[in-house]
């Protein structure tokens, strides 16, 4: 069995994009569009069943959250493997008071290393609260974020989803792209907010620059989530870190 948990790059967003005449089809543009995600070519590689947990704008608190609900139900779940892949996102998505689910508003940190150390180990603490058993192979990755998960390492992949499509290793420490979760950053810290964001501007400029040029992510909005050729990479990386000996 599969699992993948994620936000909107799991779910698929923005697939629909590329069909021709999207908005009359309906359910032909949810065809497509799960056909296509990475999770179900992961399912048809590995022919197996294939659970996704995913929305749009989740946070990782949410994220982990589902890898907690799922462990309540293992012991039901007949299966000799279950490969669990949980893709995360931008830090601090917790933070922003106009999304679903945020579990940190009104919190206040020091400084934004301050801030995506302490929302970090949150997360790892609850995804490393779930003592999967011994059919279960967790695999972290994350998006188009560096890693901020030191404690993860065991399950880490090493490279994201947007070094995969682009071919290489980028080090900005950039951990937040979106504009509504700046916002909510730049209210969280306690004092010299213009200035804390000022000084990370510059690695998110060079992220946001890397998305808009690759040929793997749609350029038809500005989210660039992957095309279908974006996710196909990705499972191929996924699959290249699975331990699919005894299977």
């Amino acid at each position: 069995m599969v699992v993948t948990i994620g936000d909107s790059w799991t779910f698929g967003g923005s697939l629909w994009y590329l069909v021709p005449h999207a908005q009359h089809l309906g359910p032909q543009v949810n065809e497509f569009r799960l056909n296509n995600i990475f999770g179900n070519q992961l399912r048809q590689e590995l022919d197996a069943d294939w659970f996704n947990i995913s929305l749009p704008y989740m946070n990782n608190h949410w994220m982990a959250q589902q890898l907690v609900n799922l462990n309540s139900v293992l012991p039901l779940l007949d299966y000799d493997k279950i490969y669990v892949v949980v893709t995360l996102t931008e830090v601090a998505r917790e933070l922003d008071n106009a999304g679903l689910f945020n579990y940190y508003v009104g919190a206040k940190y020091d400084s934004i290393q301050h801030l995506v150390s302490q929302i970090s180990k949150q997360i790892e603490d609850k995804l490393l609260s779930c003592e999967l058993d011994s059919r279960c192979q967790l695999l972290v990755g994350r998006t188009y974020i560096d890693n901020s998960y030191p404690s993860l390492d065991l399950h880490m992949l090493p490279m994201s989803w947007l070094e995969v499509l682009v071919d290489k290793q980028l080090q900005d420490n950039c951990y937040f792209i979106g504009t509504r979760v700046i916002n909510s950053v730049k209210e969280s810290l306690t004092n010299n907010s213009a200035a804390a964001i000022l000084d990370v501007m510059p690695g998110i400029e060079n992220r946001l620059n890397v998305l808009a040029n690759s040929k793997y992510n749609i350029q038809k909005e500005h989210y660039r989530h992957p095309t279908p050729e974006g996710h196909k990479k990705w499972a191929d990386y996924i699959l290249s870190r699975l331990s699919i000996s005894d299977n």
